[in-house]
């Protein structure tokens, strides 16, 4: 929270470890300073500005993070299982088949989510999350916080 140019982006990259050159301090996780490369394994950053497959569809674009995030033990039923389930919580299924480049602001955020939710991440760092329409930013709040809640393994 804060202005423009308040820092709070650069702020996030820092903490994800997004931006490590030109940064002085230390990160610490649970008292302990962190390990950048475990803490990359197990956490992800959405920043502000989408990095989508903008001629893929959501499903497809579900599927190249599947493939990407997820290891060799998953099968392809087990991955659209996955992909299916994160697109029903994020009210992205009906979207399944419309090309990333022809959503509203606020699927597009849930989209970028949602990619970051298929290897289910411990820590979620999100940069402007309240961008879109306010249905989607409710949406996503009651989503991130159900899945916090009950501590879900998809």
């Amino acid at each position: 929270m804060g202005p423009s140019g308040a820092g709070k982006s650069t702020l996030l990259d820092v903490l994800s470890g997004y931006r490590i050159t030109g940064v002085r301090g230390a990160v610490t996780v649970n008292g302990r300073e962190r390990d950048l490369e475990e803490f990359r394994r197990v956490s992800c950053y959405i920043t502000q500005d989408d990095r989508l497959q903008p001629l893929l569809t959501v499903k497809e674009n579900m599927k190249v993070a599947a493939d990407l995030k997820l290891s060799a033990k998953y099968s392809e039923r087990d991955k659209y299982a996955i992909i299916d389930e994160i697109l029903t919580m994020l009210n992205l299924a009906e979207a399944s088949k419309t090309r990333a480049a022809r959503l509203s602001g606020g699927q597009k955020k849930r989209l970028s989510i949602a990619l970051e939710l298929v290897n289910n991440p411990l820590v979620l760092f999100l940069d402007e999350p309240t961008t879109g329409e306010i249905v989607s930013f409710l949406h996503i709040l009651k989503t991130i916080r159900s899945i916090a809640m009950e501590q879900k393994a998809l």
